[in-house]
Formats: C-alpha cells, structure tokens, sequence
C-alpha cells in the first residue's frame, strides 16, 4: 500500500508540473506583443465595431466575406476607373468644403496596426457639400494606403495606372450625428480620395510626414505639439476640381456599401524618401505594416461619374 500510494503521488506530481508547463506555453501564445517592452497589440478605431477588426490584408481578403457579409456585396469599392466609360457631369454646383481653411486645435496620429490615421478637432466643423453630395457632409479623419514597392499600394486604378500612395478623407452625413451611427445607414459617408504618384524632383512637404516618426509601433499615438500646420485645404491643395464619384463601400471590413466616393484625377506628388517614411511603420507582433490595399472590385454596372467645377 505504501508503495502504491507513493507512485500515486509521484504521478500526481507529474501530472501537476505538465500542467503548468501547458499553461506557460499558452500565455506566451496568447500574451500581448511587445517590441522592447512596449505594447504592439492592435488598437481599435473607436468608430469600427471590435467584431469586425480582427481583419488581415493578403491572402486574407478572400475571407473577409466571412467577417462580414457585405465585403461579398455588389457595390464594394475600390474599382477601376476610366475617363472614356465615365459620364460627364455638368450644369451642378461645385464640391464646397465648408471653414477647410480653418487650422485645427487639435491633432493627433494613431498608428492603428492596419494603417496610419490623423484625428482632428476644430472650433468648428468642416462641411463637404454639392456635386455628387447628397446632403452636408462632416470631415472626420485622414487615413492612408500604402504598398511595400512603388508599383502598387493606392486602392483605386486610374486609366489602367497604378499608383503607391492613397489617401482618404473621411466625412460622415450629418443627419446621424456620429461617424459610428452613420457607417452602416444609407448614404452614411463621404470619402474623397486622392492619389498620389512617384515625383522625384518635387520638393513639396507634407504635414502629415514628419509626426509618423512618433507612431512606428502598432497601438501609438501621438498628439502634435503644433497643429496649425493643418488643414484641410493643405492637405489635399487643388485637387479637388476634376473627380470620379460612384457609390461604394468601405474599403476593410465591415465594408458598408454606404459610402459616396469621390476620388480626384490630379494627383499629388510623392518621393521615394517620403514613402519609406509609410514603410517603416509596424503593423501588430512587430511586421511591416505595407500593403494595406484591397484588390480592385467588379463595377457591376455601376455608374461612374466624371465631375468637373471649381471651389
């Protein structure tokens, strides 16, 4: 009995020790990621569900349908666009963005893991209205879309032509008041896009470049000490007389097919020394953070308009 009741011991022992082992290894699975100490786990944009974020780029696209159903929806952006199948639109009032000469009281960057995103705050809001525009309009933020290679990385084709950079302005109708109750309602939002091309004799700068450096890891964020430099006319200049618009969708999940685009045909020009700055950034557990493009949509007879008037 002696015996028996030692090697009953011994085993539970054994048993207890494998069991801490499996737990180690799990929480070193499961933990948090870290670059140095300091935390990399994804942060959630407070206007995205948490249900729908856990998305990835890649291979990966072709199971967003499976995060969200309307990612396999009919008007899903981005898509091609073509002058020549395009319908001109004329004889309509002008793109007006209401107090965008206005400097912010407040910015702030966020590298949220999927992208780099600025947040603003002014004493007033700035009104996107006219043209393709159903309504007033709300500018929320700026993101932007980015490749590892100069070949690719903006989402929408021009003419055949792609581009490495796109960024977008996010505006959301008033009449819901919040950007998050306006994403899933019709006609919720309002995107103007503008493309960006290689130019390696421009000597432009740009506002949003230098504070990145600030937001390299996944989960940063970064309030800037002068944020007068922005606004909104600065950030796109004068683009914003000749555009594309169609109806489409998010671009990520959840991928809400609620969404105006108006995407400019001039572009902006861009160095190669400026876009290492995007390439730099990580996205969570410590990887590049590059192509965060989607594919190119299937138009599904779907009208494309051709805008063009003045500010």
């Amino acid at each position: 009995m002696q015996y028996s009741f030692s090697l009953c011991g011994r085993m539970m022992i054994s048993l207890v020790i494998l069991l801490e082992l499996a737990t180690s290894l799990i929480n070193d699975l499961f933990e948090t990621p870290t670059i140095k100490g300091k935390d990399i786990s994804p942060q959630l944009p407070p206007f995205l569900p948490a249900a729908v974020y856990d998305y990835a780029y890649g291979e990966s696209i072709q199971e967003w349908g499976d995060i969200s159903p309307f990612c396999n929806g009919k008007l899903q952006s981005p898509i091609a666009l073509y002058t020549k199948s395009s319908m001109p639109v004329a004889n309509v009032p002008p793109l007006f963005l209401s107090g965008s000469r206005q400097n912010p009281k407040k910015v702030t960057v966020q590298n949220t893991g999927k992208t780099v995103m600025y947040e603003f705050e002014f004493l007033r809001p700035i009104i996107a209205r006219g043209a393709a525009l159903d309504g007033e309009f709300q500018f929320n933020h700026i993101h932007f879309h980015w490749g590892s290679t100069s070949d690719k990385g903006a989402e929408h084709e021009v003419n055949g032509q792609r581009f490495p950079l796109e960024m977008h302005l996010v505006f959301f109708n008033k009449i819901y008041g919040t950007i998050e109750k306006a994403m899933p309602s019709p006609n919720g939002l309002a995107v103007i896009g503008v493309l960006f091309q290689i130019d390696e004799r421009s000597n432009v700068t740009y506002p949003w470049l230098t504070p990145m450096a600030n937001v390299r890891l996944a989960g940063t964020t970064y309030k800037l000490p002068n944020p007068t430099a922005f606004n909104v006319d600065a950030l796109i200049g004068s683009t914003r007389t000749h555009y594309f618009s169609y109806k489409g969708s998010l671009t990520n999940p959840p991928c809400y097919e609620t969404v105006t685009w108006m995407v400019m045909r001039k572009r902006l020009p861009v160095r190669e020394d400026q876009l290492a700055t995007f390439r730099a950034l990580l996205q969570s557990y410590g990887q590049p953070l590059v192509n965060n493009h989607r594919p190119l949509r299937d138009l599904n007879g779907r009208r494309v308009l051709l805008f063009r008037g003045t500010v």
